[in-house]
């Protein structure tokens, strides 16, 4: 995990502006504390944020290589592909299920990720959503499901989780579909 988070502030460019603030520096043979390297870690944990349209959001990121798991203040999180680049929302749960047969309505999934944002495409659009961390799989028909953003016809019965419409207030993100994403050294 360290060694690609390293990889990662190397190919970001992140190294020299996360030494330039560290606290302490050390030299050969210096005994040092464990209380100064802390300070130096805390400093340089606390320096990699993530950004929508500019703004900083408070939380945490983890990077690795080629992705980034960004946490909000509430612990929910989104994945996201090329870090590096121009980050992207990764599919997460990749199939939504609708009553609806037209991919309208409360979407479902088949597997509970509690806590993870996913971007889904309804008869409305794309949106995001999150499996409340309180949700219990029930029973129920589908009339449709979405793919890859594209609408197909089913039917059966399935045991499924409701997924809810993203709100800040519950998991720390905006909707940030269509926004501009960034990571940053602050």
């Amino acid at each position: 995990m360290f060694r690609s988070l390293l990889l990662s502030m190397v190919s970001f460019g992140l190294v020299g502006s996360l030494l330039a603030a560290v606290p302490n520096s050390f030299t050969d043979g210096q005994v040092v504390s464990a209380a100064k390297i802390n300070e130096n870690f805390t400093a340089a944990s606390n320096k990699i944020v993530f950004k929508v349209n500019g703004t900083t959001l408070s939380g945490f990121v983890f990077m690795g290589d080629n992705q980034a798991t960004v946490y909000s203040k509430n612990l929910y999180y989104v994945a996201l592909s090329s870090p590096l680049g121009t980050p992207a929302m990764n599919a997460g749960a990749s199939t939504f299920y609708f009553t609806d047969g037209t991919c309208g309505g409360t979407p479902y999934t088949m597997t509970a990720v509690y806590g993870q944002l996913f971007k889904v495409t309804t008869s409305s659009g794309d949106a995001l959503y999150y499996v409340d961390k309180a949700a219990t799989s029930r029973s129920i028909s589908p009339a449709s499901y979405s793919m890859s953003g594209t609408c197909y016809g089913t039917s059966g019965s399935m045991t499924l989780y409701p997924v809810t419409a993203n709100s800040e207030a519950v998991t720390g993100f905006p909707n940030f579909l269509g926004s501009t994403l960034s990571f940053a050294v602050e």
